[in-house]
C-alpha cells in the first residue's frame, strides 16, 4: 500500500524537496568560491545534436542538470539564452 506507482514516483522525483534544494544550493555555492568556474543551476542544455541513447538517457532534445559548471563567465547576459548548446565541463543530476 505504501508503494508508489511509476507515475507517482516520477512526479516525486521532479518535486523540489528541501534536502534536494539544500544540497543543490550548497554544491553551487562551494563551486562559486573557485574563481575558475561559474556554476549554473537548472540550466536547459540543448542536446538535440547528441545521441543520448549511448549514455542510456531517455531525454531527446533537452537536459536540465541540477548543477553544471562552466569556465568563469561574466554574470548576466544582455540577451537571455533559453537553451545552451555548449555542454558544461561537469554536471550533476
Amino acid at each position: 500500500m505504501n508503494e508508489l506507482t511509476e507515475l507517482e514516483n516520477e512526479e516525486y522525483q521532479e518535486m523540489g524537496s528541501y534536502n534536494h534544494s539544500y544540497l543543490q544550493t550548497r554544491i553551487a555555492v562551494l563551486l562559486s568560491n573557485d574563481e575558475r568556474f561559474t556554476p549554473l543551476v537548472e540550466l536547459s542544455l540543448d542536446a538535440s545534436q547528441i545521441d543520448l541513447s549511448q549514455f542510456d538517457i531517455k531525454a531527446k532534445e533537452e537536459l536540465k542538470p541540477d548543477v553544471c559548471v562552466y569556465p568563469k563567465a561574466k554574470g548576466v547576459k544582455e540577451r537571455d539564452i533559453v537553451k545552451v548548446s555548449e555542454m558544461p565541463y561537469w554536471q550533476l543530476k
